[in-house]
């Protein structure tokens, strides 16, 4: 797999949140912080599609498949759960733990996608 295969859906990502943040509300510093903390979300469901796409196609072994997808799919529930916490601590203003908290959704998502990365190479 080559850069350029992820590339592409990684731009999709950006131009999601870019629509989340202006279209039908108004742009202001809120809404852009909620969509930066749903942002490990979008890069843990990016992570989970890219490996079934890619690996189903090219993996010989069918239980490692199962056992990496049930993996991702429950990191993905945990971090749903996170972004969930992290809207919710905002709305506490409890902003510096919900930013500590979405930075570490965040390293969660992104070394599953480094990972899964790192398999698919």
């Amino acid at each position: 797999m080559k850069l350029g295969d992820v590339t592409f859906p990684g731009i999709l990502i950006l131009i999601k949140i870019i629509l989340r943040v202006c279209i039908g509300q108004e742009v202001s510093t809120p809404n852009f912080v909620k969509a930066m903390q749903s942002l490990p979300l979008d890069i843990a469901f990016f992570t989970l599609s890219l490996f079934v796409a890619y690996d189903r196609v090219f993996s010989p072994e069918p239980k490692l498949f199962v056992t990496l997808v049930l993996g991702l799919v429950a990191l993905s529930c945990v971090i749903t759960l996170l972004c969930r916490w992290c809207e919710t601590l905002l709305i506490k203003e409890r902003i510096l733990f919900s930013h500590f908290i979405s930075m570490l959704n965040l390293g969660l998502s992104t070394f599953a996608l480094g990972h899964v990365l790192s398999i698919l190479n």
